[in-house]
């Protein structure tokens, strides 16, 4: 695949996905002494912005910039397809990252973050069966790599809804930690960083 923006996208979420694993198994997750800072604060700062603005970007990219929004002609209907397919999944998680900034730091009640992560997750095993049906089934590398990092995605969206209803977060903290392992593999072969 090789493209740039999907590189950058995940670059960002693996900071999310990692440090907010990390804060679900306890890691840290406690101030250092009383009065000291809270880490969710930390994590919602520097994990889940960065997770965020990284999606973001690469959400408005793939649907402006990239070759099938410049040239659909060329790029044919499953080619047209699959970058508004790519434009979508990063823009509902990095919505649901901007969510758990603002829940997180605002210190509101995570259950509707959770509500959220759980239509999250739903959409997400319906983006898998399209990318399956666009792809018509055939899988190289690159395509059972994404396919295996949407699984974990949706499980780790599932895992958010689970944590905020106060059930299983070492689960969640576990599965952020195996999707960021798959987000870095995303970023380095289909994001194109070894071809």
């Amino acid at each position: 695949m090789g493209l740039a923006p999907v590189a950058f996208g995940m670059m960002g979420l693996t900071f999310g996905l990692f440090m907010y694993g990390l804060y679900l198994l306890g890691f840290e997750a406690k101030p250092l002494k009383e009065g000291a800072p809270d880490p969710g604060k930390t994590v919602a700062t520097i994990g889940a912005l960065s997770a965020f603005l990284s999606l973001f970007v690469m959400a408005i990219h793939q649907i402006t910039a990239s070759p099938a929004a410049v040239n659909p002609a060329a790029a044919g209907p499953v080619g047209v397809a699959l970058t508004q397919l790519f434009s979508i999944t990063p823009l509902m998680y990095a919505f649901l990252w901007l969510t758990t900034v603002i829940v997180t730091w605002m210190g509101w009640d995570g259950r509707y973050l959770g509500n959220m992560a759980l239509f999250v997750c739903i959409y997400q095993f319906i983006f898998m069966g399209i990318f399956h049906y666009l792809i018509g089934g055939r899988y190289d590398l690159n395509a059972a790599i994404i396919q295996i990092a949407l699984l974990t995605y949706a499980l780790a969206a599932l895992g958010f809804y689970l944590a905020t209803h106060g059930k299983a977060p070492k689960f969640g903290g576990v599965i952020c930690l195996w999707s960021g392992v798959m987000t870095f593999l995303l970023m380095i072969f289909p994001g194109g960083v070894i071809v």
